[in-house]
């Protein structure tokens, strides 16, 4: 199939690392060395690339890693940037409407820039506290929900008006979702909205267990099994990984955690559940060119891609995750009607602010619930504080990564 082929697309590209693109010129070259002529010298093997994506997003994420480690691992850091050719898009297709009114085009307009402005890092910026860096940005009036002691149930019912009576209503479903830059944020407002769904809950618990070492293989230990009772291993979490109790009602919307199979649509999409068994869940395809399909999923064996603790643990557990609320990494790539922003605390990472904001397709379905905690007290209401890069809270979350 690469031999054969005259054009190979790759999406996203400034998320991913430099060295992926590396690895592939030189897989390309040793393929192609046989079948046409000085591959062996040329990038790719001779064959054009298309590499699209926006720089203002998401960057490679490097763990525990730096401004300078991010930027370094990036693509226009590889020796393959000198051989690109960069084309410059400038129309934002997803505030693109045609027969609107000339003063709802002007709004569409001022809303597309004030997004580049702040994906650019060029918007003005605010201290409140003399020697601080200027990094507290408004968020104009419009789009802001109040913090208050509903505040959070208000940005629901913001995004998912009248949820009770449409959320069987599949194009309902498609079009919104409320956007955080973390997982416990996420799992928050998805165990709220849970509980709003009619029906019954199922609630189905994980099988863990350590992988034993070489050391332990070797010697037949097991003595590791028993210094981590299964309470621990099912408390904790790793990013890529289900939790350990995952609770679920008929009519709620799932994302899979994992490719399951490509050939069978089971794979990256968002789907919502229509019988619950012992062993195996069925759910209905709603986004995509397999919606309305019916597929089935079952447990399987995970383990984390990457982590930092001492040990290695496998979970079975179905590989999916509610989606009510997702990841703000995990949106990149979608266009959403109505977008609900929860910013309990500041994003990581660069651009994710800038890709949380340029989901929607239009200002009216944009809200943004800011909640300063008692160490942000410097703020004030309707400011928001970047931080770009934090070297202490940068962490891998490789399961928001778009499924190629």
């Amino acid at each position: 199939m690469i031999q054969e082929a005259s054009l190979i697309i790759w999406d996203e590209a400034p998320m991913i690392s430099r060295y992926a693109f590396e690895a592939v010129d030189r897989t390309f070259r040793d393929i192609l060395k046989s079948t046409v002529h000085c591959s062996r010298s040329r990038l790719f093997g001779g064959k054009l690339f298309v590499l699209g994506g926006d720089f203002r997003q998401i960057l490679p994420v490097v763990t525990k890693g730096s401004r300078e480690q991010t930027v370094a691992a990036s693509l226009p850091n590889s020796t393959i940037w000198d051989h690109c050719r960069v084309l410059h898009l400038t129309r934002n297709m997803r505030l693109t409407a045609q027969d609107i009114p000339d003063q709802t085009r002007q709004e569409l307009r001022d809303f597309a820039e004030w997004i580049k402005l702040i994906g650019e890092g060029k918007i003005q910026g605010t201290s409140f506290s003399e020697g601080r860096e200027p990094n507290w940005i408004q968020i104009p009036e419009r789009f802001l929900i109040r913090n208050g002691e509903r505040s959070l149930h208000m940005l629901i019912e913001s995004t998912y008006p009248d949820f009770t009576n449409k959320y069987q209503d599949i194009g309902y479903i498609q079009e919104r979702a409320i956007l955080a830059p973390k997982h416990d944020d996420v799992d928050e407002i998805n165990n709220i909205m849970l509980s709003m769904l009619p029906g019954e809950m199922r609630i189905y618990n994980s099988a863990d267990k350590l992988c034993p070492t070489e050391h332990e293989i070797n010697d037949h230990e097991s003595n590791d099994q028993d210094m981590h009772p299964p309470e621990l291993l099912h408390s904790l979490n790793f990013p890529g990984l289900p939790n350990h109790c995952l609770k679920l009602k008929v009519g709620t919307p799932i994302i899979l955690l994992r490719n399951v199979n490509l050939s069978l649509g089971l794979c990256n999409g968002t789907r919502i559940v229509v019988k619950m068994g012992n062993q195996v869940i069925e759910a209905k395809v709603v986004t995509g060119s397999r919606a309305g399909e019916i597929v089935h999923l079952h447990r399987a064996v995970l383990s984390p891609s990457s982590t930092h603790s001492p040990f290695t643990m496998k979970r079975r557990q179905f590989p999916i995750k509610l989606a009510f609320s997702m990841t703000i990494n995990k949106s990149q790539g979608q266009t959403l009607k109505n977008v609900g922003l929860y910013l309990p605390n500041s994003c990581f990472c660069h651009g994710q602010l800038y890709v949380a904001l340029s989901r929607v397709t239009s200002p009216r379905g944009l809200k943004i619930l800011i909640v300063n905690k008692p160490d942000n007290r410097d703020g004030q209401e309707g400011y928001y504080r970047l931080e770009e890069f934090g070297a202490e809270q940068m962490v891998a979350e490789e399961d928001g990564r778009p499924e190629e």
